[in-house]
């Protein structure tokens, strides 16, 4: 029989080192984020919004605070030339990852006490994608392969203590993009002539484990009844089925999920980077900004529900869509 012996995490962080990377706070215009904080923003705000980000405390990283951040770097075996802090810019949807700041953790009392990831003229292009959101990570990385050491680093790009935010639109949960179905598309999903809607995920995906936007979803709408929607879309009508399509997809997404015979070995945190992890955050915080703690929290309490009592999660799922107020003014005009 074959055997492999890895060096594999975890190896130990100097609480220097951890202590500086946890002291990030974002900014975005008078937003403030702790690390694991997620905001969900305006659509004028996720474009617009001036983003910063501050490190060591409002008066930035002082002399004697990088020295013993070296000291604990040292303690693990990198040197001051082998780890840069870095922030990283990423959205899913298009898959744009941007180091918007790297530079050698030894020269890190250069920068600013706020450091500028975006302004009014600048803007990164993970920050130009409001239907998809954007995670912004703050680490230290180590920017050298070195010899494997059991305990140590040594796979160049490995992060030393990372912190993480995010960010999103209120435009990122509104809705998923329907696809019109004619009777040839009915019958290659092996539907009945008369079918109104189909929902699926493309084959392979799964809803618990991979990290995918909304939009990959398959929501398949009769061709004649979606033409009529994209007609008048801001009849009370039309805004009631759209909102009940949401309601429909986000359904089949937590059933398909809830089939999944481990889900019951999964806490939020294994599924917080997932579709259906995605899916969730659109229900925490909609309208202001939550911590990490209280996020967290908040999700779990959700991932709970949905896996223990789904009737009772789609109801929720049902007042944020709003779905009550539009079909009673649809059946009122």
């Amino acid at each position: 029989m074959a055997t492999e012996t890895r060096i594999v995490r975890p190896f130990a962080v100097p609480a220097p080192v951890a202590d500086l990377v946890n002291s990030a706070r974002l900014s975005i215009g008078e937003v403030i984020l702790e690390p694991g904080g997620r905001a969900t923003l305006d659509l004028d705000s996720y474009l617009h919004a001036p983003v910063h980000l501050s490190i060591g405390g409002h008066g930035g990283l002082s002399s004697q605070d990088l020295d013993e951040v070296l000291n604990g770097l040292n303690e693990i075996g990198v040197g001051p030339d082998e780890a840069h802090f870095a922030v990283n810019l990423y959205s899913s949807f298009l898959k744009i990852s941007e180091y918007v700041v790297l530079c050698p953790v030894a020269e890190m009392v250069t920068l600013p006490a706020m450091v500028a990831l975006a302004t009014t003229g600048s803007r990164p292009d993970a920050l130009r994608t409001p239907h998809s959101g954007c995670r912004v990570e703050a680490a230290i990385l180590l920017t050298e392969n070195r010899e494997p050491c059991v305990g140590q680093p040594w796979r160049k790009g490995t992060w030393i203590s990372r912190s993480r935010f995010n960010l999103s639109c209120q435009l990122e949960y509104s809705g998923f993009t329907p696809r019109p179905m004619d009777a040839d598309q009915k019958a290659a999903l092996g539907l009945p002539a008369n079918a109104t809607r189909y929902v699926s995920l493309p084959a392979g995906l799964d809803p618990l484990r991979d990290e995918a936007t909304p939009e990959v979803l398959e929501l398949w709408v009769d061709h004649d009844l979606l033409g009529a929607i994209a007609a008048q879309p801001k009849s009370a009508l039309s805004v009631a089925l759209q909102r009940q399509l949401f309601v429909d997809a986000f359904n089949a997404v937590t059933t398909i999920a809830r089939g999944d015979h481990d889900i019951g070995d999964l806490h939020w945190a294994d599924v917080e980077e997932s579709m259906l992890g995605r899916l969730i955050q659109g229900l925490v915080g909609r309208e202001r900004s939550v911590s990490g703690q209280e996020g967290a929290a908040r999700g779990q309490q959700l991932f709970s529900l949905m896996r223990n009592d789904h009737a009772r999660f789609m109801s929720i799922v049902e007042a944020h869509a709003g779905l009550t107020a539009s079909l009673i003014k649809a059946l009122q005009d």
